[in-house]
């Protein structure tokens, strides 16, 4: 079903992109669909975090729960993806394309730390790969070496940009936040609404990444056109005391973001999160055998990840995303073989027979379980030894 919903809303994009774009609503904000406002902070390193949270903490945890888990929460850590994690992980890449190769965790498996970023486990690295992207459209992107206004200042451009957010998508961008009246910087007052005059040495430079999350027509109804009047929402991500009354938000000019937004991206597909058995090296055997379970999605050993076999849960596991080896549980019976990723969530099962023991070696089982309960502990030992020699 969530493949499905994804399916559908990339169909209903590629529509708008081909042609209705024209029916646009005049306002969309998915600010209400965001984790709560970042804080990278102000140390010289944390001022290089930005590009891995504009794409894992904002654009990956909205997309993940706008087009396969509504139901998250993302409120709750374990729902939001780490900015450290993906700066962490291998290979050394630029976001978009270390989410394509590596995907992202959460903040409770890697907590953001920008001075001492710890060392990943396998475990961590495996349990990222459910949540690689399959697909990201650069929308425009500024390579340094323009000497007049770039292409996107075309209409077009905004326009795309806008398709996208009214499809539900919140955007990855690169900003010129080195501009003398941006907010919070050079002293600068806080502003609801950002349409500096454009020179034309302030256009080059992206030096700040940040996500769109919204835009409206109408938002500066008194501005001199279109491009004054309308705008993007941008979120930031230097915490809720940035740029005032706004609380980490501030509206930009359509005009502002022609001149000054010098790349700007979209997630288009993402691998299914859903655990999937695709086959094993055996469908019988006696408990205490080795199986060994391929598929995709398994994540790594984390949280509530577990096999079942017909509903006992079996307690030798070794996971990776896309490799499980366990024994076959005592008290198993035959059924589906079910694996659980790091929510809970059940794969399909595969039916698996438990062969029973020979009658002999259960009769010769039961006979020495009965032996051993017979004997006396060794407590009870020492104290009838230490009666007789009274």
């Amino acid at each position: 079903m969530k493949q499905a919903m994804a399916i559908l809303a990339q169909v209903m994009l590629a529509l708008a992109l081909t042609g209705a774009a024209h029916a646009l609503p005049s306002s969309v904000i998915l600010s209400n669909e965001l984790p709560p406002i970042g804080d990278q902070g102000t140390s010289a390193t944390e001022d290089m975090q930005c590009q891995w949270w504009a794409a894992s903490y904002y654009m990956l945890t909205h997309y993940v729960k706008h087009f396969e888990h509504p139901e998250w929460d993302l409120t709750n850590p374990q729902h939001q993806f780490s900015p450290t994690f993906l700066l962490n992980a291998p290979p050394s890449l630029p976001p978009m394309d270390k989410l394509h190769v590596a995907g992202c965790v959460d903040l409770v498996e890697v907590p953001y730390n920008a001075n001492h970023p710890p060392a990943l486990t396998s475990t961590q690295i495996e349990a990222a790969k459910p949540y690689r992207i399959t697909g990201c459209d650069t929308i425009w992107y500024y390579d340094g070496n323009a000497t007049n206004p770039p292409f996107w200042t075309q209409d077009a451009a905004i326009l795309t940009a806008k398709t996208y957010l009214a499809s539900g998508h919140v955007l990855d961008v690169g900003i010129n936040a080195s501009h003398k009246d941006f907010p919070d910087r050079y002293g600068t007052n806080a502003t609801f609404y950002f349409d500096p005059t454009y020179t034309t040495g302030e256009v080059l430079g992206v030096g700040h990444q940040v996500a769109f999350c919204g835009y409206d027509d109408n938002i500066n109804p008194t501005g001199a056109g279109p491009d004054h009047q309308g705008g993007f929402l941008m979120v930031n991500e230097a915490g809720t005391n940035w740029n005032g009354a706004m609380h980490g938000f501030l509206w930009m000019s359509y005009a502002y973001v022609k001149q000054y937004v010098g790349d700007c991206h979209a997630i288009t597909g993402i691998v299914s999160d859903l655990p999937l058995i695709t086959g094993g090296d055996k469908n019988a055997g006696k408990v205490g055998d080795l199986v060994t379970i391929t598929g995709d999605s398994f994540g790594g050993e984390r949280r509530a990840t577990r096999v079942t076999f017909n509903g006992v849960t079996a307690t030798n596991v070794t996971f990776d995303n896309n490799l499980i080896t366990t024994l076959v549980p005592f008290g198993a019976t035959s059924g589906p073989l079910v694996v659980h990723n790091w929510e809970g969530t059940p794969s399909n099962g595969i039916e698996f027979q438990v062969v029973p023991e020979p009658a002999a070696l259960t009769l010769l089982g039961a006979g020495l379980l009965g032996l051993l309960r017979r004997r006396p502990a060794p407590d009870a030992c020492r104290q009838v030894a230490g009666a007789n020699m009274l």
